[in-house]
C-alpha cells in the first residue's frame, strides 16, 4: 500500500511539473540529407540503385576458380550458408525484404592467387588511382568474363567468391556502381570512364556487387549485402555504436535509424524533433515518450543538413536498449555513441522496467530516463548548460525516487512471480502424487487379482477327480490328480 502511495505521489509531481509530452515534428523535416562524398551512408534519399529500393532483390551468386587452385563449385553447404544469409534479412527486415539466391556456373580465372593476395595488399594504394589493379577492377574483370555463358537479366546484384589452398589474404568487400551525377567522390578510370560506373554486361547494367575471398561466414556476407541495400560501415572506433551488424558483425540487428533509412522501420516508428522549438531551456519543452510495446523506436533531431543526434530503443533478443549517439554522413564512422554516465557501455538496457534515472551525455545535452514502465520509456533532454539548474536536480531527484519506486514494484512482481512458480510446482506436485497413488491402487488390485487368478489356477491343478476302470467284467475306480487307469484296464467311456 505504501508503494502504490509513493508511486501516486511521484507521478503527480511528474504531472504536475511537465503535464504534456512534446509535440512531433513532421517527418520530412527529419530525412538527414544523404552524403555525396561516400556510395552509402545513412541519410536520404537512398541511391536508386540499391536494393533498397526492391522488395525480394535476385542475388547471382558466382564461384570463381583461381588459377592453379583446385577444381571448385558450388556445394551443398554453400548453398546452406547462402540460406542462412537470407534468414537473416528477412529476419533483419520482419520478412519485409526476402532474397532470392541464384547460383551459376564457376568462373576458371586466368588470375592466380597471389595475383589476388596482390590486389588486396594494395588496395589503399590502387583506391581511385589504379582501377585495374583494384578490386573494383578485379570485379569487373570477373563479371565481364562470366557474362560469355551467364545470364544477367533481372538480376540486381553478384557476388563473387573463391578461395586459395595458401589462405595469405582474405576479402570481403561490397562494391556500389552508380551513374548518379552529384556523386563527387568519383574519380576518372584510365579509359575516360568513372570510377564508380556501372558494370555493362549484355544484360544490362550491374550496380551492386560482393567480392569474397577466403572469407565466407553467414553474418560477413549478410554485412556486406546490406552495404549494397544502403547502409554504411560503422566499426573502427571504440564510440562505434552496439547492436549493429554494420558495427559487431556478431549481431544479427540493426539500429532503428538503420531500418527507417532503407524502408524497413514505419515512419510511425520515427518521432521528429525540431531542435530549435523543441529542445529549449524551458525542460517542459523538453519531454518525449517513445512507446517500444510497438517495436523499435527512432527519436531524431537534426542538428544539421546531414547531421543529428538520435535516440534509437531497440528490441533484441527479449531485451530491450536505450542508445543515444550522434550521426555524421560526411565522418567515417558516421556514429558516435555517447553511454550511460559512469559507464562505458554504448547502449542502457531497459529491459523490464529499468533504466530510469540514468543520463546519457552529449556535449551538448543530456538524456534523462524519467521513467520507464515496461513498454514505454519516458526522456527528458536537458541543455548541459541547465543541468545544474534546480529544476534539472528536481527532475533527476524524480527519476531516482521512480527508480526506487520501479525497484520496489521490481521486487513486488518478483515475489508475485515467485509464490506463483512455487503455487504452479505445489499443484504438479499434488496432481503427480494423485496420479501416482492411483496408479498404486490400480497396480495393488491388478496384482491382488492375479494372485487371486493363480490361486485358482493352482487350486484347479492340485484338485483330485475319479475315474472308472473297467477290464472285462471287473471294475475300479481310481481317485487321483491325475487318475490313470491300471495295466489291463481301461477308461470308461
Amino acid at each position: 500500500m505504501k508503494r502504490f502511495t509513493i508511486g501516486l505521489f511521484i507521478g503527480s509531481l511528474l504531472l504536475a511539473l511537465f503535464p504534456f509530452l512534446a509535440n512531433a515534428q513532421p517527418l520530412d523535416n527529419c530525412r538527414i540529407e544523404a552524403s555525396n562524398w561516400n556510395a552509402v551512408s545513412l541519410g536520404f534519399p537512398v541511391r536508386t540503385e540499391r536494393l533498397a529500393h526492391i522488395k525480394n532483390p535476385k542475388i547471382l551468386v558466382l564461384p570463381y576458380q583461381l588459377k592453379g587452385e583446385p577444381k571448385f563449385e558450388i556445394t551443398d553447404w554453400h548453398k546452406a550458408k547462402f540460406a542462412e544469409v537470407g534468414k537473416n534479412i528477412s529476419q533483419l527486415s520482419q520478412d519485409f525484404s526476402n532474397v532470392n539466391f541464384i547460383f551459376g556456373q564457376t568462373v576458371q580465372l586466368t588470375a592466380t592467387a597471389a595475383d589476388l593476395d596482390e590486389v588486396k595488399m594494395n588496395v589503399q594504394s590502387t583506391w581511385q588511382k589504379d582501377f585495374d589493379n583494384s578490386t573494383f577492377g578485379f570485379v569487373e574483370k570477373v563479371l565481364l568474363e562470366a557474362d560469355k555463358f551467364t545470364d544477367y537479366k533481372d538480376i540486381d546484384a553478384v557476388i563473387l567468391f573463391g578461395f586459395s589452398d595458401s589462405v595469405n589474404q582474405m576479402i570481403a568487400e561490397a562494391m556500389e556502381f552508380t551513374k548518379d551525377l552529384n556523386y563527387k567522390n568519383n574519380a576518372k578510370k584510365a579509359n575516360g570512364g568513372n570510377w564508380s560506373d556501372p558494370i555493362k554486361t549484355s544484360e544490362g547494367e550491374i550496380n551492386n556487387t560482393i567480392l569474397l575471398y577466403n572469407d565466407f561466414t553467414a553474418p560477413t556476407i549478410t554485412h556486406e549485402i546490406m552495404h549494397l541495400y544502403g547502409l554504411t560501415d560503422l566499426y573502427g572506433s571504440k564510440t562505434s555504436p552496439p547492436l549493429s551488424l554494420m558495427s559487431d558483425g556478431t549481431k544479427i540487428a540493426l539500429l532503428p535509424y538503420e531500418l527507417w533509412i532503407i524502408g524497413w522501420l514505419p515512419d510511425s516508428n520515427v518521432t521528429c524533433v525540431n531542435l530549435k522549438s523543441e529542445i529549449s531551456q524551458n525542460l517542459k519543452d523538453n519531454r518525449f515518450a517513445l512507446n517500444y510495446s510497438k517495436g523499435h523506436q527512432s527519436l531524431v533531431i537534426p542538428t544539421g543538413s546531414a547531421t543529428a543526434l538520435i535516440v534509437d530503443v531497440v528490441n533484441y533478443k527479449q531485451s530491450t536498449y536505450l542508445l543515444y549517439y550522434s550521426l555524421d554522413n560526411e565522418a567515417r564512422p558516421a556514429i558516435i555513441t555517447f553511454p550511460p554516465v559512469k559507464t562505458l557501455d554504448g547502449s542502457l538496457n531497459l529491459t523490464g522496467y529499468a533504466g530510469v534515472s540514468a543520463q546519457l551525455s552529449s556535449p551538448e545535452y543530456t538524456v534523462l530516463v524519467s521513467d520507464n514502465n515496461g513498454s514505454s520509456v519516458v526522456i527528458d533532454i536537458i541543455p548541459n548548460s541547465k543541468i545544474s539548474s534546480e529544476e534539472s536536480k528536481q527532475l533527476i531527484n524524480l527519476a531516482e525516487l521512480k527508480k526506487l519506486d520501479s525497484a520496489g514494484l521490481i521486487k513486488a512482481k518478483q515475489e508475485a512471480d515467485i509464490k506463483a512458480a512455487a503455487e504452479l510446482k505445489a499443484k504438479q506436485e499434488a496432481e503427480a502424487k494423485a496420479i501416482a497413488e492411483k496408479a498404486a491402487a490400480e497396480l495393488k488390485i491388478k496384482q491382488e487379482a492375479d494372485a487371486k487368478a493363480a490361486a485358482a489356477a493352482k487350486a484347479a491343478a492340485l484338485k483330485k477327480t475319479t475315474i472308472t476302470c473297467i477290464k472285462g467284467k471287473l471294475t475300479k475306480k481310481v481317485t487321483a490328480v491325475k487318475p490313470v487307469c491300471p495295466a489291463g484296464y481301461k477308461k470308461k467311456a
